[in-house]
C-alpha cells in the first residue's frame, strides 16, 4: 500500500496522531455519574421481559449496519466453546450493555478529517444476571491495544491500525456510529460475545446531571486532596456539579498509570449512586429530555425504567493485561493477557456442557 505524503493512510493516521499528541499533554478525563446508573439500568430490562418469547431487546441502528469490516474476517460463533477440551455454551440468562464516558472537546472535532470525533476514555461493561437480578461491572483499560477500525469521510472502512481502544470512537461520523463502533470493538476483545445495548455520556454533562440527582454522597477511600482539598482519605462528601466532575474524570497524565486510581474512583461513584436512582417512567424521561445534549443510547423509556432494580457487585473487575510506557511524550499502552482474559470470559459468560 502507498503511505506517501499525499495518500489516504498518511492523512487519516496522520491526524490521529497529531490529535494525540495534541491532547496528551493536559489533564483530563470522563467520569461516570448519574446516567452510569442508567447504563446499568440498561442491562436488566430483560428482566421483565425473561418470561415472554420472541422480544427484541436491541433495537439496531439502522444508519450503522451496512458498516461493516472489510478485513475477511468473520465473527466466531460465540454460542458454544472449547477450552481446555471442555465444551461450554454461552449463558442465557446474560445481557451486557456498555457505558461509554466520552471526551469530545467540540473545539477539537473537525468534520473535514476523521478521527476527531472524541475518544471514548470510560468503557465499562456491565454482564447482568437475569435471573436475580445482579450486575458485574468489568472496567476496560482505555489503553487497551486493539486493532482499531479506520474510517473514511464517507463512511467506508479503509483499514485497521493497532491503537488504543479510546479512539474507535473517533472514527464515526455520528455519535450513535461512534458508540456503534466502539460496541464492536469490545466485542472482538471479549471473544466476540454480543453487547446488547450502549449508552454514552459526554464530559461536558457531568456537573449538570449529578446536579439533578441532588449530588452522590461517599467516603473517600483514599487521600485525593491533590484533585481538591475537601477529598482528603475518610472525609464523607456530597459531590455535586464541579465536584462531581472533579472526583469522576480527573487523573494526572504525567502519572503513570494514573487512569487505574480514577477507575476505581469511578466504579465507587457509580456504586455510590445506583441506590438513589428509583425512578418512575415519568421521572425517566423528563431526565432524559433534561439530559438529551448529553446522552446517546439505543434504548427507550421502558427498557431504561425496568432496569433501576438491578444489584450491583462489590467488586468491579477489570480486563487482565498489563501497563507499559512507551516514553516520556507518548501515551501509555495496555496490552491484554490473551488467556487471562478467555478464562475470565469463560467464568462470567459461560456455562460449562456436562
Amino acid at each position: 500500500m502507498k503511505r506517501g505524503r499525499d495518500s489516504p493512510f498518511f492523512s487519516v493516521m496522520g491526524r490521529t496522531k497529531e490529535y494525540m499528541k495534541k491532547n496528551s499533554g493536559r489533564i483530563i478525563g470522563i467520569g461516570i455519574l448519574a446516567v452510569a446508573a442508567i447504563a446499568l439500568a440498561a442491562v436488566v430490562f430483560v428482566l421483565d421481559q425473561k418470561d415472554k418469547q420472541n422480544v427484541a431487546v436491541v433495537r439496531k441502528e439502522p444508519e450503522t449496519q451496512t458498516v461493516v469490516s472489510e478485513d475477511g474476517q468473520g465473527a466466531t460463533d460465540y454460542s458454544s466453546i472449547t477450552y481446555q477440551g471442555e465444551r461450554y455454551t454461552y449463558r442465557k440468562n446474560l445481557k451486557t450493555i456498555l457505558f461509554l464516558g466520552i471526551d469530545k472537546n467540540q473545539d477539537e472535532v473537525d468534520p473535514d478529517h476523521v478521527g476527531t470525533e472524541g475518544r471514548s476514555d470510560c468503557m465499562i461493561l456491565f454482564l447482568v444476571n437475569t435471573d436475580d437480578n445482579t450486575a458485574q461491572m468489568l472496567a476496560i483499560p482505555r489503553e487497551t491495544m486493539v486493532d482499531v477500525e479506520i474510517y473514511t469521510m464517507n463512511g467506508e472502512y479503509f483499514s485497521t491500525q493497532n491503537e488504543q481502544i479510546t479512539l474507535q470512537y473517533a472514527y464515526g461520523d455520528s455519535e450513535k456510529k461512534s458508540c456503534w463502533l466502539t460496541k464492536k470493538a469490545v466485542s472482538k476483545l471479549m471473544d466476540n460475545i454480543p453487547i446488547d445495548a450502549y449508552l454514552s455520556m459526554q464530559l461536558e454533562g457531568v456537573a449538570d446531571i449529578t446536579n439533578l440527582i441532588g449530588g452522590v454522597t461517599l467516603t473517600m477511600q483514599k487521600d485525593y486532596t491533590y484533585i481538591d482539598p475537601a477529598f482528603s482519605e475518610g472525609a464523607m462528601v456530597n459531590l455535586q456539579g464541579e465536584l462531581a466532575k472533579k472526583f469522576v474524570r480527573t487523573r494526572d497524565t504525567t502519572a503513570f498509570a494514573s487512569n487505574e486510581d480514577r477507575m476505581d474512583r469511578q466504579s465507587q461513584f457509580i456504586k455510590a449512586m445506583v441506590p438513589q436512582l428509583k425512578m418512575g417512567a415519568a421521572d425517566v424521561q423528563t431526565f432524559l429530555n433534561e439530559t438529551s445534549d448529553y446522552l446517546t443510547t439505543d434504548m427507550d423509556v421502558d427498557e431504561i425504567k425496568s432496569l433501576m432494580n438491578c444489584s450491583l457487585n462489590d467488586e468491579t473487575l477489570t480486563i487482565p493485561g498489563e501497563r507499559v510506557s512507551t516514553g516520556d511524550d507518548t501515551p501509555e499502552e495496555y496490552y491484554v493477557d490473551d488467556d487471562a482474559l478467555t478464562r475470565m470470559i469463560i467464568e462470567l459468560c459461560y456455562e460449562k456442557v456436562e
